[in-house]
């Protein structure tokens, strides 16, 4: 999903990978609370912030519902063993958890690439 023309960057951010391997390129997109779900789209990585940790732990559908409609996503929240790890799983998508302050320093819109090997993942800007 990578093109040659595009630049790799240097990791900002690392976290534990609980998903697919591989890599994605993608558009970020903050999460914060349930009515920023309605900006998800496939192309688009989800970056899930502790305010809406509490939502999902309480709405594990709305979840499997976000999972099922992306190929990547991010949050600052979770373990590798889990309900979330356990739904990015079963969805075979990638997925990083505990990555510290994301949202602080990834903005809405940004393009980014994620790389996610067993148990660890990193993320970069891309151009």
């Amino acid at each position: 999903m990578t093109s040659d023309n595009e630049k790799s960057g240097l990791p900002i951010l690392s976290g534990i990978s609980v998903g697919e391997r591989g890599e994605y390129n993608g558009e970020a997109v903050i999460i914060r609370k349930p009515e920023d779900l309605e900006k998800i789209t496939p192309e688009r990585i989800p970056i899930l912030s502790r305010e809406i940790k509490e939502f999902f732990e309480n709405n594990l559908g709305e979840f499997d519902r976000l999972a099922n409609n992306v190929y990547a996503i991010l949050a600052e929240f979770g373990y590798p063993v889990d309900d979330f790890a356990a739904i990015i799983y079963a969805h075979e998508i990638i997925g990083l958890v505990s990555i510290d302050k994301i949202t602080d320093v990834i903005q809405e819109g940004m393009k980014i690439r994620i790389y996610a090997d067993e148990g660890t993942g990193y993320v970069e800007f891309i151009e």
